[in-house]
């Protein structure tokens, strides 16, 4: 609605100020404005999206031809009439002002389609969190469905998950909260100790840019990392491999895609996470190997976000890897809180599965995004070659460890490489660290806290003594540099 208005309101005043004189400006730009901005709200609440354009049109030439004709004294159609006709005896040429007018009128309809396209596809939730869908999600014990049903809930699909030995249940909700808060206060209050229900927000990639590559910043040449000497299994949870390209055609990789909708995500991002992890080729070295990965594609293009992924896909792909007995996953992606998500991340984490999370890319001051700033995830920061935190990093609690993540050389979509940027790309080096400190017996709340612990004796404290809202626990850096600053 906002976006309409504005655009709505910039061409009218602007056609208004260039076709009348300086005695019709303040009424008509007033009068036309406050029309066509009743119109546009009106139809975008009432959700007539096949006949705004029709409306605008129609109210726009009847404003044009009223204030030319009409001869009314209690609206705007005539005061733009009188302003006009006494323009007319100062030699304004009338019809030329009508076509002028009238010419605007495709524009008009043009802001207002592209403003009402943009305020269906962005759904919300209260805290104005982007969302997928007006449905609702709900993570509950096997066979509720029955029981949601009962209550009059629609239930348009349920999977079952056997690393949580749970349901997650898609339902209709019963009005569409978009506009209407207590729907969704609604769907929170049924959250209990057996219960998790949230909406399906929307989780974006944490990547923010592109360059030439450099050849000395290989990630092996920038951090050097010892392998595990018994092989392990890591998960990705990011875009769709190809396992074609060079770097990653010697790495066993399983794949499985849990996108929510098509097309899927074309985006080299998982390629160069995972290049940066296990890249393996003549002419590139990651930053382990005797490792096999299980690539699980969930990001594809909605044409409106860009390359998005959901809650469900995100509980989906996490519920494959833990199956598959994966102990440590790398998530290089951000979002809002979630409840689902909450409840399972905290259930892995019980079961010794390590999830290694990006703070992500939205500034210093930015609200802390999620996974990464639930308690038992590790974030990740980035940091350039000289150890300068990344300027678009995220700060706060949340903020665990840091490791080079700006202008890192890795996988492109293609057969090539090109420098990459942001805390994405410097989760793998610490997934990395960790896969190499993993012990042959299986994880538990204790040996987890072991390994964190012998984690940060890797790193080199870059802020305020003990941990900091940049820097975390410290930065993994170059292990020449760990030697000389200890």
């Amino acid at each position: 609605e906002d976006d309409v208005e504005d655009d709505v309101e910039d061409d009218v005043e602007d056609d208004v100020e260039d076709d009348v004189e300086d005695d019709v400006e303040d009424d008509v730009e007033d009068d036309v404005e406050d029309d066509v901005e009743d119109d546009v709200e009106d139809d975008v609440e009432d959700d007539v999206e096949d006949d705004v354009e029709d409306d605008v049109e129609d109210d726009a030439e009847d404003d044009v031809e009223d204030d030319v004709e009409d001869d009314t004294e209690d609206n705007i159609e005539d005061d733009a009439e009188d302003d006009i006709e006494d323009d007319v005896e100062d030699d304004v040429q009338l019809d030329s002002l009508l076509e002028r007018r009238l010419e605007n009128i495709d524009t008009f309809e043009q802001h207002a389609s592209r403003g009402l396209e943009v305020a269906i596809d962005q759904l919300t939730d209260m805290n104005n969190q982007k969302i997928f869908s007006d449905d609702w999600l709900i993570l509950s014990e096997p066979d509720e469905q029955d029981s949601l049903i009962a209550k009059g809930y629609s239930v348009i699909s349920t999977q079952y998950l056997s690393s949580l030995n749970k349901d997650l249940i898609r339902v209709e909700a019963p009005i569409t909260f978009k506009s209407d808060v207590d729907s969704e206060k609604l769907l929170l209050s049924l959250n209990d100790a057996q219960i998790a229900a949230d909406l399906n927000h929307i989780y974006q990639l944490s990547a923010q840019s592109t360059q030439a590559y450099n050849n000395e910043l290989l990630p092996q040449k920038l951090m050097a990392i010892h392998s595990p000497a018994i092989r392990q299994r890591v998960g990705i949870i990011d875009t769709q491999l190809q396992p074609t390209h060079p770097s990653l055609q010697a790495v066993n990789i399983a794949s499985k895609d849990f996108s929510e909708n098509t097309p899927i995500s074309s985006s080299s991002h998982g390629n160069s996470v995972a290049s940066i992890l296990v890249g393996n080729s003549t002419d590139y070295a990651g930053l382990l190997k005797n490792v096999d990965v299980f690539a699980a594609s969930v990001f594809f293009d909605d044409g409106v976000n860009g390359q998005i992924t959901t809650t469900e896909s995100l509980i989906k792909a996490l519920d494959w890897l833990v199956s598959e007995d994966v102990k440590v996953i790398n998530m290089s992606l951000a979002g809002p809180p979630n409840n689902i998500l909450s409840a399972a991340i905290d259930k892995f984490c019980q079961q010794g599965v390590i999830i290694v999370a990006a703070v992500g890319n939205n500034g210093p001051h930015a609200k802390p995004l999620f996974p990464a700033s639930y308690d038992c995830v590790i974030g990740v920061t980035a940091i350039s070659q000289n150890n300068q935190v990344y300027r678009r990093a995220g700060r706060g609690e949340q903020v665990d460890f840091a490791s080079y993540g700006v202008n890192v050389r890795a996988a492109d979509f293609d057969n090539g490489y090109s420098n990459v940027t942001g805390t994405s790309f410097a989760t793998p080096f610490v997934t990395a660290q960790i896969v190499s400190l993993l012990p042959a017996e299986p994880l538990n709340a204790a040996s987890q806290q072991t390994l964190i612990e012998q984690l940060i004796t890797f790193t080199v404290d870059l802020g305020e003594p003990g941990k900091d809202d940049i820097y975390g626990f410290g930065a993994l850096i170059q292990a020449n540099d760990v030697a000389l600053q200890n």
